[in-house]
């Protein structure tokens, strides 16, 4: 599978995720450039908000207006963790120095295999779609079609889980609750 870098800055990746907040939420930055940067959260924030990224490492602080690109939640580890994708919204040059400093201490490390893991992404995505069964559900007409799709995504997202809750989170409160819980009761 052919997968084409179209980065127009170097990635770098923190070993140790480091502490940081944006806006008013902690966050753990994972990966970061001079354009945009992952961290992971616990509480959810929504797409297009606009807010100071910050961390410090000794006496280098970084700080840069970002806005949310994307967010979703990541169960990977077994924890409830939000990842969400930031775009800086203006070149700072302040910003690439601090993060060269941060490299040469070995706080960042440059991303060679993000090209890689992206790759790996794909071609599991889609071995899943051509692999998978067609499921047919039957909707009731108090629960809009649209919405029992979304439902049923946000399970399949979430490890086939049927904590509705966890898919109304995942949703971020884009479906009431009751009908989650309606949908959910139908694949009992």
């Amino acid at each position: 599978m052919e997968i084409t870098e179209l980065r127009q800055s170097e990635r770098f990746v923190a070993p140790a995720p480091l502490s940081g907040s944006f806006g008013s939420h902690d966050v753990a930055i994972v990966n970061i450039c001079d354009r945009g940067a992952m961290v992971t959260h616990a509480q959810p924030i929504r797409i297009g908000t606009t807010a100071r990224l910050s961390f410090r490492d000794r006496e280098i602080v970084v700080a840069a207006t970002a806005r949310v690109v994307w967010s979703r939640f990541a169960n990977d580890t077994g924890t409830l963790v939000y990842q969400s994708g930031l775009a800086m919204q203006q070149e700072d040059p302040a910003l690439a120095d601090a993060l060269r400093k941060l490299l040469s201490r070995h706080v960042l490390r440059r991303d060679f295999d993000s090209m890689d893991r992206k790759r790996k992404r794909l071609e599991e995505r889609e071995k899943v779609r051509t692999g998978q069964k067609m499921t047919f559900i039957r909707t009731q007409p108090d629960v809009p079609h649209e919405q029992v799709l979304l439902v049923e995504h946000a399970r399949t997202q979430l490890g086939g889980s049927s904590d509705a809750e966890a898919i109304y989170e995942y949703l971020q409160h884009t479906v009431d609750l009751d009908t989650i819980e309606r949908v959910l009761a139908r694949r009992a």
